[in-house]
């Protein structure tokens, strides 16, 4: 009983050790952590291995991301980084009145099947904004976007492009109103110069 309660302390010590954030640096450094603070230009975080040690702070601009003992990530946008990309980063939203709101996998999708366009998660990291709004009925989608700069500036406005639901396109009718709005409607402003 004796043995098998310091077995148990152990397993007990070594399963609570092992839970840590994994820092990943943007030279491929990965440290093991313990974050206790993310401010707007700072890390600060212990050694895993010296818990109780000084408090290390490293600047975000060095950190591509922080994976959490939770499984959860944290992604930086390394300022470097994001100008060698040429492309313009894109936050979707739909407006609340939209009877369809597709997922950011199909949102990300069909933002970058343009080569001058990337999707991002929140509208600080973007260039533009565009804005869906969606209208589904009777088997029919119809799809139209008004464009914002960063500053949610208005820049423009699209007719409504309808979509249909059929066995050629094989797609649903508002993803089908969604990619007629990209390719017949914002690509081609966007070559036009309009934003």
């Amino acid at each position: 009983m004796k043995n098998f309660l310091s077995v148990m302390c152990l397993l007990i010590t070594f399963v609570g050790a092992s839970a840590q954030d994994l820092m990943i640096k943007n030279n491929g450094d990965e440290i093991k952590v313990k974050v206790l603070e993310i401010t707007n230009d700072n890390v600060k975080y212990k050694k895993h291995t010296n818990i109780d040690g000084p408090l290390y702070t490293v600047s975000k601009s060095e950190v591509k991301e922080i994976i959490f003992e939770n499984g959860d990530k944290e992604v930086f946008i390394n300022a470097n980084a994001k100008s060698t990309d040429s492309r313009k980063a894109v936050f979707i939203k739909t407006t609340v009145d939209s009877k369809v709101h597709p997922t950011q996998k199909v949102w990300k999708e069909e933002i970058e099947r343009s080569s001058n366009l990337k999707k991002v998660n929140s509208p600080e990291e973007s260039d533009l904004i565009f804005e869906f709004r969606i209208r589904r009925a009777m088997g029919e989608a119809r799809v139209s976007v008004v464009v914002y700069d960063s500053d949610n500036k208005k820049l423009w406005e699209s007719k409504k492009y309808r979509g249909t639901a059929n066995i050629y396109n094989r797609m649903g009718a508002s993803l089908h109103a969604i990619r007629r709005c990209m390719t017949k409607g914002i690509i081609p402003e966007m070559e036009k110069g309009t934003f």
